[in-house]
């Protein structure tokens, strides 16, 4: 939801935005549903498959493939937002790509006016001025006793872990306005 969330905002000021998808999970129906602008993105559709039964040379193959996407897409500037979806990647096919591979998105990216956004599993893009935000979810349960308990629903519980104290951003701006 912070992906849908973030570009509706985005698109919503009038920006044209960009989302790397790199298993082919975005449904565009849901995200115009929540008030997203389809005029106003660019989709890259990656492979359309099932990550946990990938042999690991393709899994590497279609990460790559898609960071490489974002790259070129942050390099031609024009964009409020562009977005890389490695959501369903396992974390070790991200923490697979080196260190050297986030340094350069972020020197491509610095001093543009363009956010660059990484949703993945766990944290692993990480620059020197990046910002983590971790979300978990926790059942909400309604009722007292053991026959009256039912699912209310879900609790986001948010961590931001900026990289310097100075980039710190509280966890509501983060996620009500992440690309101002």
């Amino acid at each position: 939801m912070i992906l849908i969330a973030s570009l509706a905002r985005a698109a919503g000021r009038g920006q044209v935005v960009a989302l790397v998808d790199a298993l082919d999970r975005f449904d565009p129906r849901m995200a115009h549903d929540a008030g997203l602008t389809l005029e106003h993105v660019l989709w890259v559709r990656g492979a359309s498959i099932t990550a946990e039964l990938m042999r690991p040379v393709r899994l590497e193959d279609v990460v790559r493939r898609a960071v490489r996407a974002f790259d070129l897409i942050l390099r031609a500037g024009g964009f409020g937002l562009v977005a890389l979806d490695l959501g369903d990647v396992p974390a070790r096919a991200v923490r697979a790509l080196p260190i050297t591979t986030w340094l350069r998105l972020a020197h491509v990216n610095e001093g543009r006016p363009t956010a660059a956004l990484v949703l993945a599993e766990t944290p692993g893009a990480r620059s020197a001025r990046g910002v983590s935000i971790s979300a978990q979810a926790e059942p909400v349960w309604t009722g007292t006793s053991p026959q009256s308990h039912r699912f209310a629903g879900m609790r986001l519980k948010d961590r931001v872990s900026p990289q310097t104290e100075r980039d710190r951003v509280s966890p509501q701006r983060a996620i009500r306005d992440p690309v101002s």
